[in-house]
């Protein structure tokens, strides 16, 4: 037997059902829900009386007699309308595909989910207060179709927010629903009966995180010393691993590179989605000594392994092959001028040591502009600008040395400048030196 429409265009052939005898010349067919639910799918078909005919195939029944009852295709006598609320009976939660599955009572319209209509909670609403999550607009129905199961995209917002979240939509026991009844229409525009936080609806199955977090972008701040690195789901910084982090010039590791050996400081996004780490000043100026690594955006190449962090399933991280290292998205050069730090002079050695807050580049230190005095704001005849002395520090570095010259020396002792610990002042002019980025120092005057 077959329900059509009036043209006979629509139609639904029947599977199944359970026939009860009413009298001898009648029998109640209860419909299965299997059939039920296609017929409410097609919308031609038994929406009204005039919509509802029945074809009944030639030996479909048989009387007391065994003849077979003949072809016919008859309209329906009585129509009663579809009066049932649709429900909601089960639902499945995957966050690695970011599905939720839904089953209903019967064939509801698609088209007709409204997704701030349906909330996840991590509990039914009798274990104390809940974490909620009412879906955003992003979270959309894969297929809008008349069915009796649907299935959400959950937006990656959404799930990033999920995860953000200790205990919340982590395993089956913290997963549950409720919905308003605004959340869905069956095929008969009729509202479903909604689910209240209050006795919310506990997940069937659900499926864990099993996808590794990425790494998207990251970007480098030689001025403050920042790494700050974007991931494609929310992480745990807790237990980060500075030290598998790798700076490469190239990006098949093939030239320069260098392994950080810890951090100042870590900080983490309140979405999860960055961390931002402070590199140690030993870190800073070994990188900034190689004059090939990170002198630029070109240059600046990032690999790590996959013990690095976790996401907030405890996954490791995507790792990065130096093989394969990914480019730096935004480079902020050295644009801090360095600063002497101290100085130390050796009048038996005849020897000047310079002490810098960063490393410099050695080929740019001029002694000429250097000037030691007696006192501070000393008068020419307490004061001598270097003349003859020679660098003799090779590579770049936090200390650079001169040697002083004869004639120098001569001077300072004549000046009776160094005679001892209190009668030395040094001056160092700004264009003085530059550190491996190219910027001039600091003006300095200070005793030893």
């Amino acid at each position: 037997m077959t329900l059509k429409d009036f043209t006979g265009s629509y139609g639904r052939k029947l599977s199944g059902g359970t026939p009860t005898q009413v009298s001898e010349t009648v029998v109640k067919l209860k419909l299965s829900l299997s059939d039920l639910n296609a017929i409410k799918a097609i919308r031609q078909v038994a929406v009204s009386k005039a919509t509802t005919f029945l074809h009944v195939d030639h030996g479909a029944f048989t009387d007391g007699n065994e003849n077979k009852v003949v072809k016919a295709y008859k309209i329906v006598s009585t129509f009663d309308d579809d009066k049932v609320s649709p429900t909601l009976d089960a639902f499945d939660l995957s966050m690695d595909s970011r599905q939720l599955a839904l089953r209903f009572s019967e064939t509801v319209d698609g088209s007709t989910y409204t997704h701030s209509g349906i909330t996840l909670h991590s509990n039914d609403g009798t274990a104390g207060k809940a974490v909620s999550l009412t879906l955003g607009a992003g979270s959309k129905i894969v297929q809008a179709i008349d069915s009796a199961t649907l299935v959400i995209q959950l937006d990656k917002g959404d799930t990033d927010a999920i995860k953000n979240i200790p205990g919340f939509c982590n395993s089956k026991a913290t997963v549950f629903v409720s919905i308003t009844d605004k959340f869905m229409k069956d095929t008969n525009k009729r509202l479903i009966d909604a689910i209240p936080s209050t006795k919310a609806l506990p997940a069937t199955t659900y499926t864990f995180d099993e996808t590794d977090a990425a790494v998207t972008t990251f970007s480098f701040n030689l001025h403050t010393k920042t790494l700050t690195m974007n991931f494609d789901e929310p992480v745990d910084a807790t237990n980060i691993n500075v030290t598998s982090l790798v700076f490469q010039s190239q990006k098949n590791a093939t030239d320069s590179k260098y392994k950080l050996t810890g951090s100042k400081n870590v900080t983490r996004s309140k979405d999860g989605l960055r961390v931002v780490i402070t590199l140690t000043d030993k870190d800073a100026n070994a990188i900034k000594a190689d004059d090939k690594l990170l002198e630029k955006a070109a240059s600046t190449y990032l690999s790590l392994s996959a013990d690095f962090i976790v996401d907030m399933a405890t996954n490791d991280i995507a790792g990065i092959a130096s093989s394969d290292a990914k480019l730096v998205a935004q480079f902020v050069d050295d644009s801090k001028k360095p600063s002497l730090l101290e100085f130390d002079i050796d009048m038996n050695q005849e020897t000047l040591t310079l002490s810098f807050s960063e490393t410099m580049d050695e080929t740019t230190l001029v002694p000429k502009a250097i000037t030691l005095q007696q006192t501070q704001g000393a008068k020419l005849n307490l004061r001598h600008q270097l003349t003859t002395s020679k660098v003799t520090t090779t590579s770049p570095g936090l200390v650079l040395k001169i040697k002083l010259s004869l004639a120098d020396m001569h001077i300072l002792k004549q000046k009776e400048i160094a005679s001892t610990k209190d009668k030395v002042f040094l001056s160092f002019a700004a264009t003085g030196a530059k550190d491996v980025g190219g910027v001039n120092g600091k003006l300095r005057q200070r005793p030893p």
